[in-house]
């Protein structure tokens, strides 16, 4: 293969052709793999990519909401498949549990980069009002990205916490939700005279009205429309209740009554039935006799 100057005739035997053809078709391929930049190599473990939707930088180890992926399927579904980027809002307690990502670095608006998904082990600060070794569990912190919420029930495993109350740095295992059922307690933030629920504040235990700091929540009052007499409930009383899962993916919650001493029969009573707790904090079904 011999350099020709101006003016020369040109004579390419194909066997060099061929070869030019190659040289370009490879400088295309090298070229296509350029402009997909960091997209195309592979990730670290438990990592995935997110674009920092949340309308401001963000640091490492803040929390962002999943809120989709930039480019879907029908955007570009080749873009899709070579690689997936979540989009990271500001999480809130409805949208976001159990879906969030950890950040691996500082991100600025509008720029994609690396965050712990689960499953993952990772540092992340955890919030808590309340410094009880009950609070093992976490979440996100509804409205808040600097940390995640530390519960008794959460999508993520608390390894390690930090003691004091306030934004902690933690360990967390992101993903480890509690595989078994937990009973939970609450009190009551109203009286209930009717209606199939009731508002819930969670409690460290079921004898102390110390809240944990989680949101409230609604419970559901297993009870017939027709029960006599109808359950009665007070500010402040605390109520056992069970979490759960439901078809649709987000966290339900069950009210277990038992009996309240002057205060008549709890809800759940239909013909002289009631669920009550054993010693050991399993529900069964009692007899009690209404006077």
């Amino acid at each position: 293969m011999k350099k020709v100057l101006s003016g020369q005739p040109l004579s390419i035997p194909a066997s060099e052709y061929n070869a030019f053809v190659d040289a370009a078709m490879e400088h295309r391929r090298r070229m296509a793999a350029l402009d997909q930049g960091p997209l195309n190599m592979a990730l670290p473990a438990n990592r995935v990519l997110v674009r920092n939707d949340s309308g401001g930088v963000r640091g490492r180890f803040d929390v962002l909401g999943i809120n989709g992926v930039v480019v879907s399927p029908t955007d570009n579904q080749e873009s899709f498949l070579r690689q997936v980027i979540f989009k990271g809002v500001s999480p809130t307690d409805f949208n976001h549990q159990a879906r969030f990502v950890v950040l691996a670095g500082p991100l600025a608006a509008g720029r994609i980069g690396h965050a712990y998904a689960a499953p993952a082990i990772c540092t992340v600060k955890v919030a808590a009002t309340a410094d009880e070794t009950d609070l093992r569990h976490a979440d996100i912190n509804n409205g808040i990205m600097t940390s995640l919420k530390a519960r008794q029930d959460g999508s993520s495993r608390i390894l390690w916490r930090a003691t004091g109350t306030g934004e902690q740095w933690a360990v967390v295992q992101i993903g480890a939700r509690r595989s078994e059922v937990m009973v939970r307690y609450g009190k009551a933030t109203a009286d209930w005279s009717s209606g199939d629920t009731i508002t819930l504040t969670p409690c460290v235990s079921a004898t102390s009205s110390t809240a944990t700091g989680e949101p409230n929540i609604t419970a559901i009052i297993i009870s017939p429309g027709g029960a006599s007499p109808r359950p009665i409930i007070h500010a402040g009383d605390r109520m056992a209740f069970l979490t759960a899962i439901d078809w649709t993916g987000y966290s339900t919650h069950l009210l277990l009554p038992s009996l309240q001493e002057d205060k008549g029969l709890p809800a759940g009573t239909g013909e002289g039935k009631v669920l009550q707790l054993d010693a050991f904090n399993q529900p069964f079904w009692g007899y009690v006799e209404a006077i």
